[in-house]
């Protein structure tokens, strides 16, 4: 890799071949990756005239230096343009961020007595089977459920399962076969997750016909009640067939994309069809910083993984200069045939319109939206007299145990809705009795004094209380010289209030003598309580988690950057908290995800908390 200047004069000394470019600022950050068949002739398209893409104008006035690598081939180029996107997170690239998730059932038959379970992410024991997937979590139960009906198979946890001593209400009700107590044995059980798994990959002809076969055999022996089961095993596997959620033989089998844009965002739509039934859907809202183009590449890189396998055929709305390469990777992923099709008329072209309807409904519900919360946002600062529109808002509040296991925490609101990716918990470091105003006094001065030192401060505080808790916080902010981000408390209305305001809401200003009473529908008001109430859902789930003994990862969880699954995987490396306090940072940064900076930030907290 090379780093030249970014100015025309150092277009001829960047390669003529295939591989990828990125472009930095001054401080040599990453603000974009992107790839190309011919670097040259790409990068050329920044200095010219505008080719139409906002990211060209953004680049133009941002980028200070460019550097390149040179791959074997395109292929490998969107590979490893993939894979610095995820390294450097850059500022403008398009980033998908769905708004679903997407769940899978997982059964592993390898077990003494396996059962299905819904899982977000397809890891498990070597051997598992995974089926899906299934947009709705809500979805994928109801059809366990069904399922369990027709092949009762255990829906309990392992530790019930070698604990119980006498069958469950499922059994009672013809839902498990009570492998618990012996009531089956270990045969009988395998045939049912046999003609599970041969349902579940669409073999559901074979399953009727033994079914029907064993009936009159049953009927055939005089065996009435048997024969009835039989019967009703049917029906059931034919209304679980007609559940769209479960995939089946079928020709179809295909993804549409669709993408409209509009102003400053644009929309992804992707269809998903399977066995010939539309499954499932995916949305994302991303700037409109790309052309089409752009756009669809990029949900080509970012959409598909090993959790959501490409299916055999994915329709675009154009078509691409690169789609033999990216038909190529998708097909690595897939682990057989992928093809990237532009569908003009037909089944495929009527799918496309589809995806591509589905986008544009999503940005006019996304625009009236943010028509709506930007009234909110302004009847917010007018009602309660802000300096600042309050575009984003962050609450605060602190949960304990019976006086122990004391945790704060904070959630912020983007425009009105959550933005859970700047959500944070506390473990509060001097704190260590039930002392809410202490308590938050030290939450809030951790927050405030990162908040000054990154430049990322809230426009207005929200916190639950009345002027005693009010009052702390205004010298707190006082104290860290943020006096300029407005404030305001929320207490729960009381029963001595009289008259219309008993059980009302009351809103304190800094200053003021009363508190504000407002009609319980008030859009200025509600905004406030869901800011309130997803910081108090926040602590509390926080401090019970402290409780169960999940304390050691939520040490780590409480440092900047550090989530669930860094912690996980930062103690299944080194074991415990105290060997990853006494190790230095290029130990830390060889587990995945963990940057040096990251690391750094680890380990000074780990010893201010020694």
């Amino acid at each position: 890799m090379s780093a030249l200047a970014f100015s025309v004069q150092s277009l001829e000394r960047v390669p003529v071949e295939s591989g990828v470019y990125l472009f930095r600022d001054a401080a040599g950050k990453v603000l974009y990756v992107g790839k190309a068949k011919r670097l040259r002739e790409r990068v050329r398209s920044y200095f010219g005239p505008s080719d139409g893409r906002p990211v060209t104008l953004l680049l133009q006035g941002r980028a200070k230096s460019l550097d390149w690598v040179v791959t074997a081939g395109e292929k490998q180029a969107l590979v490893l343009e993939n894979s610095l996107i995820k390294q450097h997170k850059p500022a403008l690239n398009v980033k998908l961020r769905d708004d679903s998730l997407y769940f899978s059932l997982q059964l592993d038959p390898r077990e003494a007595w396996p059962r299905l379970r819904v899982v977000r992410k397809r890891k498990g024991p070597p051997g598992s089977l995974f089926f899906g997937p299934y947009a709705s979590v809500r979805g994928a139960r109801r059809l366990v459920r069904e399922l369990n009906s027709v092949f009762p198979l255990r829906s309990c946890d392992d530790e019930a399962l070698r604990n119980r001593s006498r069958p469950c209400i499922e059994h009672e009700i013809g839902r498990c076969l009570a492998p618990c107590v012996a009531a089956c044995t270990s045969a009988a059980y395998a045939s049912v997750v046999k003609d599970l798994i041969e349902l579940l990959r669409g073999q559901e002809q074979g399953i009727l016909q033994g079914l029907e076969q064993r009936m009159h055999e049953a009927a055939l022996a005089l065996e009435y009640e048997r024969a009835a089961d039989l019967r009703d095993r049917i029906a059931a596997v034919r209304t679980v067939l007609q559940q769209p959620q479960l995939s089946r033989r079928g020709d179809s089998d295909e993804d549409a994309i669709g993408v409209v844009r509009g102003a400053g965002r644009a929309v992804i739509c992707v269809l998903q069809v399977r066995a010939g039934v539309l499954s499932g859907s995916s949305h994302y809202e991303v700037p409109d910083r790309e052309d089409i183009t752009g756009l669809v590449e990029a949900t080509l890189l970012q959409h598909y993984s090993s959790e959501r396998r490409p299916p055999r055929r994915v329709l675009v709305p154009e078509l691409l200069e690169s789609a033999a390469a990216f038909a190529a990777l998708l097909s690595d992923q897939r682990g057989t045939v992928c093809s990237l099709r532009h569908a003009q008329r037909g089944p495929g072209a009527k799918l496309q319109t589809l995806a591509t309807r589905n986008a544009r409904l999503r940005l006019e519900s996304l625009d009236l939206a943010k028509g709506v919360s930007d009234s909110v946002l302004a009847a917010v600062q007018q009602r309660f007299q802000l300096r600042h529109l309050p575009t984003r808002i962050e609450g605060f509040d602190i949960s304990h145990q019976f006086g122990s296991h004391v945790t704060g925490s904070c959630v912020a609101f983007l425009g009105a809705q959550p933005d859970p990716s700047r959500y944070r918990s506390f473990r509060l470091r001097e704190v260590q009795r039930n002392d809410d105003f202490a308590a938050m006094e030290e939450v809030l001065r951790r927050r405030v004094t990162r908040g000054l030192a990154a430049d990322d401060l809230p426009e207005l505080l929200v916190i639950d209380g009345g002027p005693p808790q009010l009052a702390r916080v205004l010298q707190v902010l006082r104290d860290t010289g943020a006096a300029q981000v407005d404030v305001l408390a929320l207490a729960k209305g009381r029963s001595a209030d009289v008259g219309s305001e008993r059980g009302h809401e009351r809103v304190w200003l800094p200053g003021a003598a009363a508190p504000l009473i407002l009609d319980h529908t008030d859009p200025s008001l509600l905004l406030l309580m869901r800011v309130r109430d997803e910081a108090h859902r926040r602590a509390l789930r926080h401090s019970r988690s402290l409780k169960r003994g999940r304390g050691v990862g939520s040490v780590l969880e409480s440092i900047p950057g550090v989530g669930p699954a860094k912690a996980s995987a930062l103690l299944r490396s080194f074991g415990s908290v105290a060997a990853i306090r006494r190790l230095d940072a290029e130990a830390l940064v060889q587990v995945k995800g963990v940057s040096l900076a990251l690391a750094g930030r680890i380990l000074e907290q780990l010893r201010v908390m020694d």
